[in-house]
């Protein structure tokens, strides 16, 4: 059995038990983008910015009447673009979720663990952004 065989397999078994891919993209990837999934770079990078602004500006929005909204990003530029509407839209004082897809391509078959790895990296990301938005990954919904 070759290397990338044996990785695949055990990938597979691991993507079966609770918790693994979630535990390691925490301890052993540390803040590392999935090598199949995609990188949020630029938006770990501006997030800290957006959220700052947009906190400063929600504290000076009327919040008489709040309206919700969601906005939903899924590849890898429409997630930055969602997600720096998102934070003006809060900071317009909308109660503000963003749904996201953690697939890189929709054409494709991808492995539990993978997907499970890029949901953990992008929940971490995402999740800087404070309680200026409501996460909902759509991925984790049960089919009808």
């Amino acid at each position: 059995m070759n290397r990338d065989a044996a990785r695949s397999m055990a990938k597979r078994a691991l993507g079966q038990l609770p918790l693994t891919a979630e535990l390691y993209q925490r301890w052993v990837a540390i803040d590392q983008a999935p090598p199949h999934g995609f990188e949020l770079e630029r938006l770990v990078d501006a997030l800290p910015g957006w959220v700052a602004a947009a906190s400063r500006a929600r504290s000076l929005a009327s919040l008489t009447e709040t309206r919700r909204v969601l906005v939903m990003g899924y590849l890898q530029w429409w997630v930055e673009y969602a997600c720096a509407l998102s934070l003006l839209l809060a900071a317009m004082g909308y109660r503000t979720g963003f749904a996201f897809l953690p697939y890189r391509r929709w054409t494709g078959e991808v492995q539990p663990f993978d997907l499970r790895r890029q949901r953990a990296y992008m929940l971490r990301v995402l999740g800087r952004a404070g309680s200026l938005l409501r996460l909902h990954d759509l991925s984790t919904a049960p089919p009808r």
